[in-house]
């Protein structure tokens, strides 16, 4: 359970750091539209190898499952062991591990950013890519971030607190554990 000292922290950097309003406003032009290549097929294909888009799929870097099992070696740490940390079946690890293009939720990707200890730089960098980010309009995002500045990594600790601010927590949870 959280102690009062820091259910009280909790909620000043809450008050600090939540902006449930976003951004106040967008920046999108719609009237410029991507140059369409002539010649479809292919021209399409030397467009391609001439785009920039070429050159960044030329420089893709690691997956999340990739990075996911980067980190684990990396820290001499047993998957068995991360994986339990954060309470998701062999099954589905497995599923991670095996399809370098597995996605998981935002959710699962915190989790096993918190069982491997990772700082505030490093966990946004496996958020991102499996395509999330952290973010001050978000309160669950908050109340990880501050966990995470506090280097706190107890998921039981993290989801008590994001299931008090009424959020949902990151793993499958039971208040009762």
């Amino acid at each position: 359970m959280l102690s009062q000292e820091f259910r009280e922290e909790l909620d000043n950097y809450i008050l600090l750091h939540y902006r449930p309003e976003g951004a106040k406003e967008r920046h999108f032009n719609y009237d410029e539209k991507p140059p369409v290549p002539a010649g479809m097929a292919l021209g399409v294909v030397a467009w391609l190898i001439d785009s920039d888009l070429y050159k960044r799929f030329a420089k893709l870097g690691a997956t999340f499952s990739e990075k996911l099992m980067w980190w684990i070696k990396k820290q001499g740490r047993n998957p068995v062991e991360v994986y339990r940390t954060i309470d998701i079946s062999k099954e589905h690890f497995a599923k991670i591990r095996n399809n370098p293009q597995y996605h998981p939720t935002k959710g699962t990707a915190l989790a096993f950013a918190i069982a491997l200890h990772l700082n505030m730089e490093d966990t946004q960098d496996l958020l991102k890519r499996a395509g999330y980010a952290l973010t001050d309009s978000s309160k669950s995002d908050v109340i990880v971030m501050c966990f995470l500045e506090k280097g706190i990594y107890k998921i039981d600790e993290i989801n008590a607190a994001l299931y008090s601010y009424d959020c949902k927590p990151l793993t499958n949870w039971r208040g009762n554990k």
